[in-house]
């Protein structure tokens, strides 16, 4: 028999092991691992500075609660808000409690937990409380907010250098959730589940949809002046599941309710600093209340077939507001005598009701046909529709028309949708070193869409139109592996997918018009694309590892309407190869490099033909290549030094601004790490960290380019 300690212990592992917090998946005991694991990075961009670097001082298990302080600064020369954007972090002074973690394992079996973490400048917050007992169910409830920066700046114009900036380019959205959860999981009956979430979303970020200017050095006007957006959304969600098991069958129902409240703007620029200067707000509010109700279920037929089934069914029912107002400033009331240009379309007192229903059914089976064959088949129906309708006024400008128009409109839209889809899979592995499997993937499905807008004011049908359409998608992989040696290992997969849709314009106005409107151009739409890869991972002796891989992908579309012929409208070629190494000269001692290279041209039939006339780029280019190299050493038993170098490139920028707006990219970006690790005492770790970052982008001209300095440094107490 145990002795009550050794019992107290077995029961806290068990504990720890079921009690992942359902409603915080990234908990700061994950976070403070991943934090001292992957150290080297503080915080990841998109393009990847991290990598796994090797924690050579093993942590010892008996200290259950810990407490990590931290304080850092940045100093930043060049475009600030470009340094937020691609790093996420502030570029001034921050600090505080970077993980805090404390635990009680009580006498009636129960342990309770706090977690929590707070980033002063960073906007990053948790508080998490958890208590769970094993025999008897769990309760959780926590807070948690984050700070995402934008970069608000607008186009580059190389004509004349034309760079507008009309406001602070720092943008921010800060995000965050409060919930409390309940679990009541006593062994041998129906487990329930309860659960309710508050989150929010809230602030400014960068828009796309850029005003126009015309300071353009005599070129005419071009979309180059930045817009941004308001956020201001929440919404509230209850939860309540049941899972239940049945001699040989898992069943879990569950409903879901929500509410969503959305308060946004875009709001834009036009021509700043000339006589037709003019802001514009558009915004949308909404109201949505949604209800999910699914049921699932697993059953072990036999020891060698599994069968799962699901069913659901939601509805969304929304509630829309809002207007797009053209005035001498942001959230201005509409005037119909503000001087406006030409075919400044908005639209008042928008009030439109949407409702959506949705079935699906799934059903699967996995089967162990022989010993080395295994089946997995799938089937899934849908059935989807909504409808639409909405009451507005139209506004525009017209000078020759007497300037103001307005017009009451009435617009409706329904749709109908029905849809099935299957997949096989079978997976051989029966020859020795060798794994095959072959997957095929089919779904079709058709629907009708109607649309009717009505002049109210004279309740006389100005537009209608009516659409059949249909769409078929059919997918064929292959997976083999193989492994012809030790430390040898070679994979390789294909797959080809293609997408069929056709649209058949039953009433249309417009059909033979330059006047079409979507859907009413396209009768049909083909999809097609081929990708194949290649890995190969050698290990050509202990302390090297090698893993090359090549990618090849080709994509076409191909469409036609009743003002075109059939033809190839885009296609796209990508080839990326990537290369890496792991090298451990000595125990106390690795290296690990990367490098990687994307080549990505698209070609368009209507760019090809411009390009005759000197005009576009017939091939579109998104090349880039990275790389990086990292290595760390054990300088003794308590002292771990890290380095890391990493480097981006793309030169696709064309500048074509004579006739239009240049696209495509040229941009670099160099980083470089350097953290030591010192383990003061057995529970007690100090680290410092500094990183220098270096960005040039030629696409903005260099306005958005930065040098930055960051030190970062972290004490870590367990106890």
């Amino acid at each position: 028999m145990k002795s009550g300690e050794a019992e107290k212990t077995e029961k806290r592992k068990r504990i720890r092991k079921k009690g992942i917090c359902r409603s915080a998946l990234l908990t700061p005991a994950n976070i403070v691992s991943m934090v001292f694991v992957l150290s080297v990075l503080l915080v990841t961009p998109e393009t990847g500075y991290g990598q796994i670097s090797i924690n050579f001082f093993e942590e010892p298990f008996e200290y259950d609660q810990w407490v990590i302080a931290s304080a850092g600064g940045a100093r930043v020369e060049g475009d600030r808000a470009r340094f937020l954007q691609r790093h996420g972090y502030h570029g001034d002074a921050f600090g505080g409690v970077d993980d805090f973690h404390w635990e009680k394992f009580l006498e009636n079996g129960s342990l309770i937990k706090f977690d929590g973490r707070g980033l002063v400048d960073l906007n990053n917050y948790e508080l998490i409380f958890d208590w769970r007992n094993e025999e008897k169910g769990y309760l959780s409830m926590g807070f948690r907010e984050t700070r995402t920066w934008y970069d608000g700046s607008g186009g580059f114009f190389p004509q004349n250098g034309a760079w507008i900036t009309i406001f602070d380019e720092e943008h921010s959205l800060d995000r965050g959730e409060i919930w409390i959860e309940f679990g009541r999981t006593v062994p041998e009956q129906p487990q329930l589940f309860l659960r309710y979430t508050h989150r929010f979303r809230e602030g400014t970020k960068d828009s796309t949809s850029w005003g126009d200017t015309t300071l353009t050095g005599g070129f005419g006007a071009r979309g180059i002046v930045p817009a941004f957006q308001d956020i201001d959304e929440t919404s509230d969600i209850v939860e309540a599941w049941l899972e239940h098991t049945h001699k040989q069958t898992d069943i879990t129902l569950k409903l879901r309710y929500e509410a969503h409240d959305t308060n946004n703007a875009r709001k834009a620029r036009m021509r700043p600093g000339e006589t037709a200067d003019r802001s514009i707000t558009h915004r949308e509010i909404s109201e949505s209340d949604i209800f999910v109700l699914h049921a699932y279920s697993k059953t072990q037929l036999r020891e060698n077939v599994l069968i799962t089934a699901g069913a659901l069914y939601s509805t969304v029912d929304t509630n829309f507001s809002g207007n797009r107002i053209y005035g001498s400033d942001f959230d201005s009331i509409y005037d119909p005598t503000f001087q406006r240009r030409n075919f400044d379309e908005g639209f008042l007192n928008l009030q439109e009701n949407s409702n959506l229903e949705q079935f699906v059914l799934n059903l699967n089976l996995v089967a162990k046909l022989r010993k080395h064959l295994r089946l997995l088949t799938a089937i899934r129906l849908e059935k989807l529709d909504t409808d639409i309708s909405a009451d507005l006024l139209e506004t525009n400008f017209i000078s020759f028309r007497g300037g103001a128009i307005e017009k009451d409109v009435r617009k409706q839209s329904d749709r109908g949708w029905n849809d099935i889809s299957g997949s096989v899979e079978l997976r051989f592995t029966g020859l020795e070193n060798f794994v095959v499997s072959i997957e095929g993937f089919w779904s079709e499905g058709d629907g009708e869409l109607q649309e009717e807008e009505i002049a109210t004011e004279f309740s006389r049908t100005t537009f209608q139109r009516q659409t059949d359409w249909t769409r078929k998608a059919r997918k064929f992989s292959a997976r083999a592996k193989w492994y012809p040696a030790l430390g040898l290992s070679m994979s390789s997969e294909y797959y080809h997918k293609t997408r069929d849709n056709a649209y058949d314009h039953i009433d249309d106005p417009t059909v033979g018009t330059n006047a079409s409107n979507y859907p009413a151009y396209i009768e049909v739409q083909d999809f097609e694309t081929d990708d194949v890869n290649f890995r190969l991972t050698w290990r050509p002796y202990a302390k090297l590892t090698l893993t090359t891989r090549y990618d090849f992908q080709v994509s076409t579309i191909d469409t036609a309407g009743p003002m075109n012929p059939a033809s190839e409208t885009a296609e796209t070629r990508t080839h990326i190869v990537s290369q890496s190494a792991a090298f451990f000269p000595i125990p106390r001692l690795y290296i690990q490099g990367s490098v990687s290279y994307v080549r990505d041209r698209t070609k368009t039939g209507i760019a090809e033909a411009a390009s005759e006339l000197g005009l576009l780029i017939a091939e579109i280019e998104n090349d880039f290549w990275t790389a990086t190299l990292t290595g760390g050493i054990a300088l003794n038993e308590k002292t771990d030094l890290r380095a890391q170098l990493f480097y981006y490139d793309t030169n696709n920028y064309v500048d074509n601004s004579e006739f239009g707006q240049p696209f495509g990219s040229s941009v670099t970006e160099l980083g470089l790490t350097l953290k030591i690790d010192r383990r003061i005492r057995e529970n007690l770790r100090w680290a410092l960290q500094y990183r220098y970052l270096d960005n040039n982008d030629t696409t903005s001209g260099g306005n958005n380019d930065f040098d930055a300095h960051v030190v970062y440094s972290t004490l870590q107490y367990r106890f």
